[in-house]
């Protein structure tokens, strides 16, 4: 089966009839001019072949591009104005359309608290005061929401991950909600349909809580095991990030926390307590029964929130972020799995993890990264010199109350019961998924549904690992579940590096089904197959084992510090696009849904996301210019555009510099209102003169400026705060531009000079000034750089790509809503061809009572970023009618439900090729049956008309 060519009244005799999987077929009955066609309801009922629907609404390349999106886009493919269901597969609206919806993490500062200052940062005295936190502001104050959410919507990026850690809800103690937090997120969560966003709720959690390295749970948690989280740093019981060093070892070293004594014992305890800590208890309960409670009363309390409040952008709530086992399944204390456990830097086997906890000073081994084998020992270290106990006082260590070790006559640690976390207390073999994840994820799902019934739950396996089995299991508190696991390229992540060259599958490697060799790739050909063999194997893995149920790839992304952070200096995200494209293919070829790691308000280019050196944000506030369009014919088109004095205010309106906190320069102070900080000030001597910052020259500023000297860091009240390099920046150009305009006409073309003469000022000051500035902070800090903002010329949604990164790889079309089973969604990021393939049944008549036809109707996001030129784009269907609407960036596609389409077959030798070599569509199309018609649609940016010169 192929996809009919195009057929333009002008161009018909063009057509290739003997392009292969394209034969000419219906498109040749009633074409016209589009601008000529009367508007039309797309939802009518009518068919002709190949009948091109009416516009609904025209082009218009002098659009108005800093106009707002509509308040009203409940008609846009990718706006989920109605119900998301689980189907059997897959997911479907109520109209029984087959859904693939695509999204982004919001937020990776989520995990963090917004008050108070200096909570972030282990060395700050705030830092463990974890009972008096707010994380009100997160992922973004209110006052940001149409900024926000308006990208999204104009990106294609409409399902969220929203973060809401366990933390954020009841960091107070057990039972006590901060339902100011509630009310913060119910605000936000009512504002999502405006711009047709829909979410789900993530327990966020990453080796357990901030205070174990990582993220997710409270600080008091660790008061139920009885230890002491103010001595984990001194026992080697945990890793905190140090923003101070740039240590190539310290790049994704977090990880190592899975297998340190304060996050092991931790998710040991939580899925496991009742079976290997049996004596211990807290609060007359066993350590699994109260925090499993609290953790699924909490998420329950807030859907029970969500409901009061009639928030209905929410669909569901994930059960916890990245499970793990802790020490449960552990075959000896001798040492982990170096295949499945991330050894780097200090490595303490189990074993000694216990002693140094006891206060017992061991030498330790020490591990850097190596290749083929993730890493590799290089030497010891010797920690706990001071002999301190990561356990309360009158405390011990509970795996020694427990007989598993104890110290011998020369104080050695030694093992009593080897094998004591590998089986239950009957003396069977312990199962992680079968006795403590799979009663876990039902015990909270049935939590959840009884605050609200209609909630869908997700669920994820221990990342690289085979998910639980729920194949033959009938429980009904399986239904409406999808299965949502985590995807990376390990190896790129890990290294932080991509050149497009070789890829490995570390997915295979781990397991020990391939070699270095079998599971090496070469080019980008190879990375593309690579990525969707992993994808497949993931899915396979999930329909085998847990059965046919809807798969959503709940994490997915690359680091954008890749390569040195070389793209951060020279603009160039070739890399980072390939790697994005390949990632988002394997997706899309798997027909999977998906949420992009992470769209982060706060991102910059010094410390990324700001949380463990981690920067995957899809934008970025230090990048306010736009992305060149290396793969977009509208590229050629675009112009460049300076910032209006609106722009920049509206740029700088909200930003919440407080989050900065990690950053070690010094120099900008601000106040922060309650809703969102809307002030922001320059570093100034006493004198209330601007500071030089790093060899740029900053012009003396008249506005009300408070001196860093009068910071008093001991008031609980106090907003106070340390900003990074590229904050001070975008407060100098703001503030210059507001006190150097105050005489002039703010209009477009005197500010562009104005800003030019700024920018030129400050490049004169010293030669190097702007490379110095670089190279402190690998931020662009000029206000040339931070103002100049391209447009396409007749892009609406043009405005709301600054800020982007690699977004020729983000913003990409997908069919959202299809009227049919999908075989095949693929989108060519060099030519900007994507094609979609789908079947449904041959049926003669429609039922009598059918009152709607929106189940016929295929809705397709088509980005302006690729094909907003001033002439539509390029349509093929197989069938039915369609219309374009640029404004909505929607194609509609109603099929005709009772035309039979005939089978297309190649002719020979490709037909023999094709019978030796079936691709992944021959595989669909097979498995689909013969009683199915198979609809097919190609969309390619327009071609430029030949023009013709008239002879003299």
């Amino acid at each position: 089966m192929g996809i009919a060519p195009v057929l333009h009244p002008a161009q018909s005799d063009l057509v290739d009839p003997l392009k292969p999987r394209h034969p000419p077929t219906l498109l040749n009955n009633q074409l016209q001019d589009h601008a000529s066609v009367p508007t039309a309801n797309p939802t009518n009922c009518g068919f002709a072949a190949g009948e091109r629907l009416a516009p609904l609404a025209a082009a218009n390349p002098t659009a108005n591009h800093s106009a707002s999106v509509p308040k009203s886009i409940s008609s846009c493919a990718h706006a989920w104005s109605g119900k998301i269901l689980v189907g059997k597969t897959s997911l479907i609206d109520e109209h029984g359309r087959t859904l693939l919806v695509r999204g982004v993490n919001m937020s990776g500062n989520s995990k963090l608290p917004t008050f108070p200052l200096g909570s972030n940062r282990h060395t700050s005295e705030n830092f463990y005061d974890h009972r008096n936190v707010s994380f009100i502001g997160r992922p973004f104050p209110l006052c940001e929401i149409e900024e926000h959410f308006e990208r999204l919507h104009a990106w294609g990026l409409t399902f969220a991950r929203l973060l809401v850690p366990w933390e954020a809800l009841e960091h107070a103690g057990p039972g006590i909600y901060d339902e100011e937090y509630i009310d913060f997120l119910i605000k936000l969560l009512q504002r999502a349909p405006e711009y047709g966003i829909k979410c789900f709720i993530d327990p966020h959690q990453d080796t357990w809580s901030r205070y174990s390295g990582g993220s997710g749970a409270p600080g008091w948690t660790f008061e139920v095991a009885g230890l002491d989280l103010t001595k984990f740093i001194a026992s080697g019981a945990v890793h905190y990030h140090d923003f101070t060093t740039d240590d190539d070892n310290g790049k994704m070293i977090w990880p190592t926390n899975y297998i340190k004594l304060a996050s092991a014992t931790m998710f040991t305890l939580f899925f496991g307590g009742d079976e290997f800590a049996p004596n211990l208890k807290y609060q007359n309960q066993s350590p699994q029964s109260f925090l499993q409670t609290h953790f699924c009363n909490a998420y329950a309390h807030l859907a029970k929130r969500f409901l009061a409040a009639g928030v209905d952008s929410v669909v569901g709530f994930e059960v916890i972020n990245e499970p793990h086992p802790g020490y449960i399944g552990l075959h000896t204390l001798e040492h982990f799995d170096l295949m499945k456990d991330l050894h780097l830097a200090n490595t303490p086997t189990p074993l000694q993890s216990f002693a140094l906890g006891s206060g017992y000073t061991q030498s330790v081994d020490f591990f850097v990264k190596s290749w083929p084998w993730p890493t590799r020992k290089s030497g010891t270290r010797t920690l706990n010199i001071d002999k301190q106990s990561a356990w309360l006082p009158g405390r011990k260590c509970i795996w020694r109350d427990h007989g598993v070790w104890d110290i011998d006559t020369n104080g050695n640690p030694v093992t009593k019961k080897k094998h004591y976390f590998r089986t239950r207390r009957d003396g069977s073999p312990i199962d992680f998924n079968v006795h403590c994840y799979n009663p876990f994820i039902k015990k909270y799902s049935e939590t959840i549904r009884s605050a609200n019934p209609n909630m869908t739950i997700l669920f994820e396996p221990i990342p690289n690992e085979d998910p639980p089995v729920f194949i033959n299991d009938s429980s009904s508190l399986l239904k409406n579940t999808i299965y949502a696991p985590h995807w990376y390229d390990l190896k790129s992540v890990f290294n932080k590096s991509f050149n497009g060259l070789i890829t490995h599958d570390v997915q295979s490697l781990s397991r020990g089904t391939k070699n270095v060799l079998q599971a090496s790739y070469f080019g980008m050909g190879g990375a593309n197959r690579n990525y969707r063999t992993q994808i497949s194997n993931i899915v396979r893995s999930g329909n085998e084992r847990v059965g046919p149920k809807p798969c959503l790839i709940g994490e997915c992304g690359i680091p954008m510090d890749i390569n040195e952070k070389a793209a951060f200096e020279t603009g160039d995200y070739q890399h980072h696009t390939n790697f994005l494209d390949a990632v988002i293919n394997a997706m899309e070829s798997n027909l999977v849904n998906f949420t992009l790691w992470n769209y982060n308000p706060h991102n910059d280019n010094a410390f990324g996301d700001h949380w463990n050196g981690e920067d995957f944000s899809i934008y970025s506030r230090s990048n306010s210019n736009l992305p060149s369009r290396q793969h977009s014919p509208t590229g050629s088109r675009s112009m460049s555009r300076q910032s209006s004095f609106s722009d920049i205010k509206n740029n700088m309106h909200g930003k919440e510099f407080q989050l900065d906190l990690d950053a070690q320069a010094n120099g900008l102070v601000f106040d922060k209102p309650a809703a969102c900080a809307n002030t922001a000030h320059i570093p100034t001597n006493r004198q209330g003169k601007v500071e030089p910052i790093s060899g740029l020259l900053v012009p003396s500023i008249d506005h009300r400026l408070r001196p860093m000297d009068r910071v008093d860091h001991g008031s609980k009240n106090d907003t106070s705060a340390f900003a990074t390099p590229e904050s001070i920046s975008q407060a100098m150009h703001i503030k210059i531009t507001q006190s150097a305009t105050a005489d002039i006409d703010s209009s477009i073309n005197e500010t562009s000079q104005l800003i030019s003469q700024v920018g030129d000022k400050f490049r004169r000051a010293s030669p190097n000034s702007a490379r110095d500035a670089r190279r402190m902070s690998l931020t662009p800090l000029t206000p040339f750089d931070i103002t100049e903002i391209c447009f396409n010329d007749v892009d609406e949604y043009g405005h709301a790509h600054a800020g982007g990164r690699a977004l020729d790889a983000v913003i990409r079309p997908y069919a959202a809503k299809i009227a049919g089973t999908p075989l095949k969604m693929s989108f060519d990021l060099k030519t900007l061809t994507f094609e979609l393939y789908f079947s449904t049944p041959i049926i003669t008549t429609l039922p009598h009572n059918m009152t709607s036809t929106t189940c016929f109707m295929t809705e397709i996001y088509v980005p302006n970023f690729h094909y907003g030129g001033p002439t539509q784009p390029d349509v093929c269907i197989s069938d039915g009618k369609y219309s374009y609407s640029r404004k909505r960036q929607t194609l509609y596609w109603k099929i005709n439900p009772r035309q039979y389409i005939e089978p297309w077959f190649d002719e020979t030798p490709y037909a023999y090729w094709k019978m030796l070599f079936p691709d992944a569509l021959d595989h669909a199309i097979c498995q689909a049956g013969s009683e199915v018609n198979i609809h097919s649609i190609r969309i390619t940016p327009a071609k430029p008309l030949r023009s013709t010169k008239s002879s003299s």
